[in-house]
């Protein structure tokens, strides 16, 4: 009997049981190497020692898996009270610049937009109270379209809709309103002040014209050379109707210039 206990060797509690299916895969791998060594023994307190050496080794696996599950908790809640204060904070601010952003768009369509029957040179624009009351001139139409046309804006005064766009009625009332400062009596000489206010200098032109002869070239020109002698030509009658005198061997010199990176020497 004890050799066949010997021979065959205990078998375990928790071996694998043919009636019991639930307990066929019990123990790990290892353990069961370590049973098929010593299975011509019948000692097993070496076996037992390193099972309860793995099963600590385990415990403290599971105790520090525990321990960083824990804290990556606190930090996710953390991080989620983090954000839905953020969120929170942002819903105020978008309410609050929604509010501000329709409160501005009103405040700017009702002073500075006028309506298709509010006539910006009419007895009844209300120009910020002026030094005189505003009043109705045929002098004024003139002077703000010479304003537009020199400073190049592209605005209808005549329109009888009036200027929906804030931009461009906002543009005709500053005009208007420095039409009706202007100190002058005359209608005349207001319009002329008006003109002369918002024109540029003669100089200025002049140097302009200077400054556009000594840039020409026939490299980017693409109208052929007699188009190109036409424009050059051209400029030297503005230069000459400034009385913008220039001396003739740099008029010369001047023209070939313009070639020379077409044609080169």
């Amino acid at each position: 009997m004890a050799d066949q206990a010997k021979g065959k060797g205990i078998a375990p509690k928790w071996a694998s049981n043919p009636a019991d299916p639930g307990q066929s895969s019990r123990p790990p791998l290892p353990i069961q190497t370590l049973l098929e060594d010593k299975e011509d023994s019948e000692d097993y307190s070496k076996v037992i020692e390193v099972l309860k050496q793995h099963i600590k080794s385990y415990k403290r696996v599971i105790a520090s898996q525990s321990s960083d599950i824990k804290t990556l908790l606190l930090s996710l809640n953390t991080l989620k009270a983090s954000v839905e204060d953020s969120v929170s904070a942002i819903k105020n601010i978008s309410s609050t610049l929604a509010s501000l952003t329709n409160s501005s768009n009103t405040t700017a369509t009702r002073k500075t937009s006028y309506s298709p029957r509010f006539d910006p040179f009419s007895s009844t624009i209300d120009l910020d109270s002026p030094p005189h009351p505003p009043r109705k001139e045929p002098y004024l139409r003139p002077a703000v379209n010479s304003a537009t046309s020199n400073l190049d804006l592209p605005i209808d005064t005549g329109s009888k809709e009036g200027f929906k766009d804030t931009i461009t009625s906002s543009i005709v009332k500053e005009l208007s309103k420095k039409a009706y400062t202007i100190p002058d009596d005359s209608k005349l000489s207001r319009e002329s002040n008006f003109k002369q206010q918002y024109s540029r200098p003669i100089e200025s032109k002049k140097e302009d014209v200077y400054n556009e002869f000594h840039a020409l070239t026939f490299s980017t020109y693409k109208k052929g050379l007699s188009a190109f002698n036409a424009e050059f030509n051209g400029y030297l009658a503005k230069l000459t109707i400034a009385k913008i005198d220039i001396d003739p061997s740099l008029i010369l010199n001047q023209y070939f210039k313009a070639l020379e990176s077409k044609f080169p020497s």
